[in-house]
């Protein structure tokens, strides 16, 4: 199997570890070749270098994910809209801000 680079394929050293076991391993007999990292995995060093570097890949779709979460959070402690208008809130002049809708103040008998 051909790919352009070997992070395209997978950012989860678990999930490289199965597609190793099952397809492109010895027992299964077939290579998987990577067009953008010339990494030889018949070797131990290549094996390690290959290693490292998705576990890289794999802390860079984690820390991108935290960072997502925290400027999410951030807007939304700020009273910013992030996505969709939440129930019970209104949208202000400037299309950013979030407004406790004038309904939803009252309160239930």
């Amino acid at each position: 199997m051909v790919i352009a680079k070997l992070d395209r394929l997978t950012r989860n050293v678990g999930d490289w570890q199965t597609l190793i076991d099952n397809f492109f391993g010895e027992k299964a007999g077939k290579q998987l070749f990577s067009v953008a990292d010339s990494i030889d995995t018949r070797t131990a060093a290549g094996r390690l270098v290959l290693n490292v570097l998705l576990s890289v890949a794999q802390w860079e779709r984690e820390i991108i994910g935290e960072r997502t979460r925290d400027a999410l959070q951030h807007k939304i402690s700020k009273g910013e809209r992030c996505g969709k208008v939440r129930f019970g809130y209104a949208l202000a002049a400037d299309a950013k801000t979030l407004l406790r809708s004038p309904r939803n103040n009252r309160q239930s008998p």
